[in-house]
C-alpha cells in the first residue's frame, strides 16, 4: 500500500425492521433489529485486534449502533459525520417499491432507471448524493493518508463508492 493512501474499511449498518420489510429508509432514523445487533457484534469480532486509526459513522442511529461495538473492540471513539448518511428519498421514505409505483409513478421511474439528476420531492438526486459522499471520502483520505479507517454507513453509500472505484457510471 502506498504510504500516503488511506486504507478504507467500509461497513454497512446491521439490519433494521424496515430492511427486513424492504422499506426505503433514507434519512429515517431507525434502530437496529435484534438481528442487526447480532450483525454489529459479529463485525466487532472481525475488527478486534486490527490496527485502525479512526472510526467514522453516519449520524443515523442504525449506523451508530453498528459502529459502537466495533469502536469498543478497537478502543476508539466514533466520529459521526452527517455527510455519510444514506440518500434522502424524500416522500418515498417508509414505502416499499410497489407503493412508490402506485403513489408516485415519476419517482418510481427515476428510481428504476437510476436517473442521476431526478430530485425526489423532499429528497435529493442520485448525483447530489454521490457528490456528498465522494466529497466526504476525499476529505477523509486527505486527513488519513497512510492510515486505516473504518466507515460505518449505508447500502446506497457503499454502492456509490463501489461505482466510483470501479469506474461504473451512476
Amino acid at each position: 500500500m502506498n504510504p500516503k493512501m488511506m486504507r478504507l474499511c467500509l461497513v454497512r449498518h446491521g439490519e433494521t425492521a424496515w430492511n427486513a420489510e424492504q422499506r426505503m429508509q433514507g434519512h429515517k432514523d431507525l434502530p437496529l433489529s435484534e438481528e442487526g445487533i447480532t450483525q454489529a457484534e459479529q463485525a466487532a469480532r472481525h475488527f478486534s485486534g486490527k490496527s485502525v486509526t479512526a472510526i467514522y459513522s453516519s449520524d443515523l442511529q442504525r449506523a451508530q449502533q453498528t459502529a459502537q461495538p466495533i469502536a469498543a473492540a478497537l478502543k476508539l471513539a466514533i466520529t459521526t459525520l452527517p455527510a455519510l448518511c444514506e440518500r434522502n428519498y424524500g416522500r418515498c421514505e417508509g414505502l416499499i417499491r410497489s407503493e412508490v409505483v402506485t403513489r408516485y409513478a415519476e419517482d418510481a421511474r427515476a428510481l428504476r432507471e437510476r436517473d442521476p439528476d431526478y430530485v425526489l420531492p423532499g429528497g435529493e438526486s442520485l448525483r447530489q448524493h454521490q457528490r456528498r459522499i465522494l466529497d466526504c471520502i476525499s476529505q477523509l483520505a486527505e486527513k488519513h493518508g497512510g492510515e486505516t479507517v473504518v466507515v460505518v454507513t449505508h447500502g446506497g453509500v457503499l454502492d456509490l463508492i463501489y461505482r466510483c472505484a470501479s469506474g461504473i457510471p451512476l
